[in-house]
């Protein structure tokens, strides 16, 4: 079964149930493995958030732009961080005991997964509903699909 197939079955069964929209897509996550935090911290600069989380070891930030990511420093050491561009793109950065993981997710052209959005409670300073991408892929044999991974899109203040 593809893609394709399991959106066609998807479009009939949400005529009986509610489900949320889903759409043909591609996505691409690319992973890096940092040493360092202020390597972490500079990529999280130059990627110029439009808006996203930010979690350091005294306080959690709702980032507008990316000076707030330096400003926030005597905050201590950044344990994740959650953004996104003003083009979709997503950037995430995990602390994991001794290295930072960073992960850029884009998604790209094609049609071999499948996306939907979905609306979570944020918790404050963060706007009072965050909205995500999850994207689904086909698992090869059993006819169904698994979520991936998810990517903050945007937010709301209510």
């Amino acid at each position: 079964m593809n893609a394709a197939t399991l959106r066609a079955l998807h479009e009939k069964l949400s005529a009986r149930v509610a489900l949320s929209p889903v759409r043909l897509c591609n996505f691409a996550a690319e992973t890096r493995d940092m040493d360092d935090v202020e390597a972490g911290e500079q990529a999280l600069i130059e990627f110029a958030p439009a808006l996203g989380s930010l979690t350091r070891t005294g306080a959690h930030h709702w980032i507008g732009d990316a000076r707030q990511i330096g400003a926030s420093r005597s905050d201590g050491m950044i344990l994740e961080a959650e953004l996104v561009d003003a083009h979709g793109s997503g950037l995430q950065l995990r602390h994991l005991g001794d290295r930072w993981r960073l992960t850029r997710i884009r998604e790209t052209e094609g049609e071999s997964c499948l996306a939907d959005e979905m609306v979570l409670l944020g918790r404050p300073p963060a706007p009072q509903k965050l909205r995500y991408r999850r994207y689904w892929e086909i698992v090869t044999g059993h006819g169904g699909v698994r979520p991936v991974l998810a990517v903050l899109i945007g937010a709301e203040a209510s």
